[in-house]
């Protein structure tokens, strides 16, 4: 008893750092509670991400449809609809921890669950990390990594508090998928060969392609460390018992991942489609299993061949099951096509998406501030330490260990060179390479384990004090009153705000749409924004977005020809606004510099004939212009009457937004030669629900006179005409 009492408490105290740091992870990873928790502890949430808000929409629908999942939905890409890029698994198993309490009805409670997702996989990274780091390279390498990784914002980023996507994630099972990479190679090395790991690992590597198919650069990256060591090992019993593994990792994996990629089809992608579940991802693990089976068995017939031989029979075995895959299935080629425009952001819209931006780059030019203040100054030392580590560690008998962990990271280097979205999973590997490194340096020139510890920590804070100082603005925002200066400008709530008004306006005051939390039905109409606010819409409006921020994945026709509208003329932006079904547009900014958007926004739908202006959010602080305006498309009432032929008509409206704005929506026409003339009018006399309030008459007039008329809701609405009378010399007549 008193041996397991012991060994209980030595097993709790080697914990125990771990804890602390998994503390301070969260601690970190907590600091924008103001901004997600801007109205106080009552209300709902502010997610910190555009991409947030439609997780949290499949949630809910996941909740109310449970054990169902949003599989098509009509509320993207409308009226057409679509089937979300993302596959359905991380949401799913959110809505899955929840169904239990019965939230389907509480939105508001869900959105305050289902914000500490992140931080909490944020957490269990470290603890991962610091469990990997002690059990192969030591407690102090362990400290080390998991303090890095705790502050470094890289990994913050994705992991903050409301950041609620399913990039977390990916850190978190990409790097369970190389510890027990790393597990299953040193029980392999030492003779102890463990089907349970290989199988879990075949589960957690089909986990990752479920939450993100991009994630196939994880699973490969683990696959082709067992795969090297499967053929490069001097000892055939190591070599066999890793090539099996590999095998039964690959065949676990393709039965988990099989039925929900096997026969899915998409309209922008092919059958074999490597961003998106498709029948790729069982091809890919049916090929490397195979591959390493195959390796395998005949490695064993073979004997001691040299490892040049070895390496050469593996490739060839592996490039043949490939070459006869392109050969028997032609579709293959269009993945490759598809992953290296993605990857390249060859395609128009990648070219646009903020994370798919090299890391280098900012706004176009060059810039090393990102990478400085996300992945500290230990970023530009991070090739050369990597290559020292790995010539150091040539002698070492965990060498095998040193390079998979130092190759798995500067493969994850280079990737976040061209996309900066993969600095989330780099960050686990460089804060195990910089603890590495500096533990190395101070275990060469200082003595004591307690005095080299703290020499190890200054110096890892030295690297970070550069990263640090991106908390301030978190730190000062928490520190801050929520109705004070400092966060009534920042532009982060500030944004927030100005969203919030805008789809809580368009929820309150618009027509409800069917089929929110029932994919069979369909929505009447949609709302047509910039392509960054489709979320925002989709989610908090609970209105059918024509294009939203999935951009032209969900069907590049549909994105040209819908984003067309914004520069359009008039008679032009009709006949989109039709075919789509759009009853409400959206322009967001009084910089829009696109031609029917800026006309929209400066002129109020003057002049458009089709455009009723319902509303207008506050402006931004620092700005005079509003953040948003909307405007309803209708039909229009005709006015028809006579004037001289030839002459000029004009239809005025005085109209009063609701915060006070005075602004006049006019039209105009051309009397024809036999003096008719008719002029379609947007706004009827009679305020939109919650929106602009016009005046009780229209002034429709000439230079020869005028006349006041009323325009009723149904004539507007219905495309009714309006007679108007003959406008001649006598003043103020009335219809």
């Amino acid at each position: 008893m008193t041996g397991e009492a012991d060994a209980g408490g030595a097993l709790r105290a080697s914990r125990a750092p771990a804890f602390a740091f998994v503390a301070l992870a969260l601690a970190v990873r907590l600091l924008p509670w103001r901004t997600v928790f801007l109205d106080g502890a009552g209300g709902g949430v502010h997610f910190t991400d555009s991409d947030a808000y439609y997780h949290a929409r499949r949630i809910l629908y996941d909740l109310a449809a449970f054990p169902g999942t949003l599989d098509f939905d009509r509320y993207l890409n409308f009226p057409a609809g679509a089937k979300a890029i993302w596959p359905q698994t991380f949401d799913w198993l959110i809505a899955a921890c929840l169904w239990p309490f019965g939230l389907a009805d509480d939105p508001t409670s869900v959105e305050r669950v289902i914000v500490f997702v992140p931080p909490l996989l944020g957490a269990a990274t470290v603890y991962l990390l610091h469990r990997i780091a002690r059990a192969h390279f030591g407690a102090g390498v362990a400290h080390l990594a998991a303090f890095v990784l705790a502050l470094l914002p890289a990994h913050y980023w994705y992991s903050q508090l409301g950041f609620v996507d399913h990039h977390a994630a990916v850190a978190f099972t990409s790097t369970l998928a190389l510890a027990l990479a790393l597990r299953v190679y040193s029980s392999a090395a030492e003779g102890k060969g463990d089907l349970r790991i290989a199988s879990g690992l075949g589960i957690v590597l089909a986990l990752n392609l479920l939450i993100w198919p991009g994630a196939v650069l994880h699973v490969s990256l683990a696959l082709a460390a067992l795969l090297l060591g499967g053929v490069t090992s001097g000892d055939a019993a190591m070599r066999n018992a890793l090539l099996r593994h590999v095998a039964l990792a690959c065949a676990v994996a393709f039965v988990v991942v099989a039925p929900a990629s096997l026969g899915n089809t998409w309209p922008q992608w092919g059958p074999y489609s490597a961003v998106v579940l498709t029948n790729f991802q069982p091809w890919f693990f049916g090929v490397v299993g195979l591959s390493a089976w195959v390796a395998a068995t005949v490695d064993h017939r073979r004997g001691d061949a040299s490892t040049m031989s070895r390496v050469a029979l593996a490739l060839a075995i592996g490039v043949a099951f490939v070459v006869a895959s392109f050969v028997v299935i032609p579709e293959l080629a269009a993945s490759v096509r598809d992953s290296s425009q993605w990857l390249g952001r060859t395609d128009a819209f990648q070219a646009m998406v903020g994370e798919s931006v090299p890391l280098f780059t900012l706004h176009g030019r060059f810039t090393t501030a990102v990478a400085t203040s996300r992945l500290s100054l230990f970023v530009y030392l991070f090739p050369l330490a990597a290559a020292w580590l790995a010539w150091r560690a040539r002698e070492d008998e965990r060498r095998g260990v040193v390079w998979i962990a130092l190759g798995w990271a500067a493969v994850l280097f280079a990737f976040t060179l061209l996309q900066k979205r993969f600095f989330n999973s780099f960050s686990v590997w460089m804060a195990l390479t910089m603890a590495l490194a500096v533990s190395a340096v101070v275990e060469r020139w200082w003595r004591g384990e307690s005095h080299g510890r703290r020499i190890g920590a200054l110096i890892c804070i030295v690297f970070l004090l550069p990263s640090l100082a991106f908390y301030r603005g978190p730190l000062r925002l928490l520190a801050s009153d929520p109705g004070s200066e400092t966060a009534a400008t920042n532009p982060r709530l500030e944004t927030s705000r100005a969203r919030r008004v805008l789809v809580n306006w368009l929820r309150e005051h618009t027509p409800e749409t069917s089929g929110y939390l029932d994919a069979a039905v369909a929505p009447e109409y949609g709302v047509l924004a910039r392509w960054g606010e489709g979320h925002f819409i989709t989610y908090g409006a609970r209105r059918p977005a024509v294009i939203g921020n999935f951009g032209d994945d969900l069907g590049r026709d549909h994105f040209v020809r819908a984003r067309s509208f914004f520069d359009a003329s008039p008679e032009a932006a009709a006949p989109i606004l039709d075919e789509l079904a759009v009853r409400y547009v959206v322009i967001a900014s009084a910089r829009e510099s696109r031609a029917m958007a800026k006309r929209l926004f400066r002129f109020g739908g003057s002049r458009t004939g089709r455009f009723r202006f319902v509303h207008e959010t506050a402006p931004l602080e620092g700005t005079t212009q509003p953040a948003y305006k909307i405007f309803e498309y209708v039909p229009g009432a005709m006015l028809e009457g006579r004037a001289e032929p030839r002459s000029l008509v004009r239809a005025e409206l005085e109209c009063t937004t609701r915060d006070g704005r005075a602004f006049v929506y006019e039209e105009v026409a051309e009397a024809d030669a036999e003096g008719n003339f008719r002029i379609r009018v947007a706004h009827p006399n009679r305020a939109h629900p919650g929106g602009v309030v016009p005046a009780d008459r229209y002034r429709v007039s000439t230079d020869e006179g005028e006349i006041w008329v009323e325009v009723l809701p149904a004539a507007v609405v219905q495309g009714s005409s309006v007679r108007v009378g003959e406008i001649s010399s006598e003043a103020n007549q009335s219809s």
